[in-house]
């Protein structure tokens, strides 16, 4: 299950429910929180070190106008991934997503999720 801009909770109650259910997958599209002034959030870094293999980037274009900030986002991604572990910043930045859809497809380039 794919949790949609993982339920814009708090880290709490993300980090306790990704606990609860081992398949439940959180996507961070529309959020900034985390990283507002480019800088990851302490408790945020804590989870996503605790759940490396857990988060996804999204980009939520759930509209042709919001196409637009598909690039700005990006951009802005690139900012704060390397403020982690490379292997937690590449699960983050494309290997989960690989991953997640490999189990509907037979398709993994990862090798660290094979």
């Amino acid at each position: 299950m794919l949790w949609a801009h993982a339920g814009f909770e708090s880290p709490e109650v993300i980090s306790a429910t990704l606990q609860k259910y081992s398949n439940l997958w959180a996507d961070l599209s529309f959020r900034e929180e985390f990283a507002f002034r480019g800088e990851i959030e302490d408790e945020w870094r804590e989870m996503f070190e605790r759940f490396p293999t857990r988060f996804l980037l999204g980009s939520d274009t759930y509209a042709p106008e919001r196409w637009f900030y598909v690039g700005e986002y990006a951009n802005w991604s690139r900012g704060w991934l390397p403020q982690l572990p490379r292997e937690v910043a590449d699960n983050i930045a494309f290997c989960n997503a690989e991953t997640l859809l490999s189990r509907v497809r037979n398709w993994v380039i990862c090798s660290s999720h094979t």
